[in-house]
């Protein structure tokens, strides 16, 4: 109420100014995980009938960036991966308009999420190689840990909602690997089609923390390929797990295992050939049995036939020259297969070739 200088004393003149001072009447979500660059939308008034540019902070820290829509709406979004130490914590939002502010108290809470985001192996793995590792980082990994897996797949395969199946996972008769549930399950599923598709699985993790899970690679039996890997949870063998916001991508990285073998069936044959020797590995591929040889020593190679991915059996050439120990080797296209063996002096493996007694006439 102000009295203006000059008007009659009897005449009072009223003046009303507005109150622009945002207000904030809700926040949407709620509760979001505290990794995925979400968006949060305040409803409310006088957030500016045009854009002068609002500002909102989330305890105390600016929005990556602060959208304005209208006088009663702007949209916040949150950086990824923010506040993951934070988890199970209600924040109070801060809206700033000009030079006028409101706060609003525990606006929003942050809840865990489970979600790898790299991973390192070696770049090749022989397949019957049982000292290489895989680490995978990532953000709230929780107890128990024992209920980690590493899966490393191949071609088409891929994991798909299903129904019921059993308590625990089992390898199906078609090479699927289902994980059980009483309200269903997820099951991994080997590509079908031309491409087709493999996997293995490996054990519990070797070391494991809150953001960090070693797993030893597993055995891989099917014939050589690069794999991909994702992290699932046992006894469901749920989807794997994944960052929660659209389109972030988990840098899993790729395996190429490479094929190797480790046993012969004989180690002594006649010199006069024709025993059969079988060789026992992992990664043959049956599709291109054609380029694999048996190596005896450089001197004499002879045609493999490849019987599934984990067997390699040849017949033993008519030798020559002196008796004795020849060392054995297997080839594919030329290239020689590297040999992985588990005791100490059983490197060279060789076929013992014995004198045979002849007569003319």
């Amino acid at each position: 109420t102000r009295v203006s200088e000059g008007a009659p004393l009897n005449v009072v003149f009223l003046s009303f100014v507005e109150d622009r001072t945002p207000r904030i009447e809700a926040v949407e979500p709620g509760a979001v995980v505290a990794h995925g660059a979400h968006n949060l939308t305040i409803s409310g008034s006088n957030f500016g009938v045009v854009d002068f540019s609002p500002k909102v902070f989330l305890a105390g820290i600016a929005c990556f960036e602060t959208r304005w829509v209208s006088d009663r709406k702007v949209i916040c979004s949150l950086p990824l991966d923010w506040a993951s130490h934070r988890t199970g914590t209600s924040f109070a939002l801060r809206v700033e308009v000009l030079h006028r502010a409101i706060s609003h108290a525990n606006a929003i809470t942050f809840a865990s999420h489970t979600y790898p985001s790299s991973s390192s192996a070696p770049t090749h793995v022989t397949t019957l190689d049982a000292s290489a590792t895989l680490t995978v980082t990532g953000h709230g990994l929780t107890p128990p840990y024992a209920a980690f897996r590493a899966i490393f797949y191949s071609g088409n395969s891929s994991f798909e909602n299903s129904g019921n199946s059993s308590s625990e996972g089992t390898s199906a008769g078609n090479g699927s690997f289902q994980g059980g549930s009483t309200t269903g399950s997820a099951s991994f599923q080997p590509g079908s089609g031309g491409s087709g598709g493999s996997f293995a699985i490996s054990g519990p993790p070797v070391s494991s923390s809150a953001d960090k899970l070693v797993f030893e690679v597993p055995f891989w039996t099917h014939p050589a390929a690069v794999a991909r890997v994702a992290l699932a949870r046992t006894p469901v063998f749920s989807l794997p797990l994944q960052h929660p916001a659209a389109g972030f991508p988990w840098a899993a990285g790729l395996v190429e295992f490479e094929e190797s073998w480790g046993e012969a069936s004989i180690l002594e044959a006649s010199a006069a050939g024709g025993a059969v020797v079988t060789i026992t590995g992992a990664g043959f591929t049956p599709s291109d049995s054609a380029e694999y040889e048996c190596d005896f020593e450089g001197y004499v190679r002879v045609p493999a036939t490849v019987l599934s991915s984990r067997e390699v059996v040849c017949t033993v050439p008519v030798w020559n020259r002196a008796a004795g120990v020849v060392r054995l080797g297997l080839r594919r296209r030329g290239a020689a297969l590297v040999r992985v063996w588990r005791e100490a002096n059983a490197d060279p493996l060789g076929v013992n070739f014995t004198t045979v007694e002849v007569w003319r006439g």
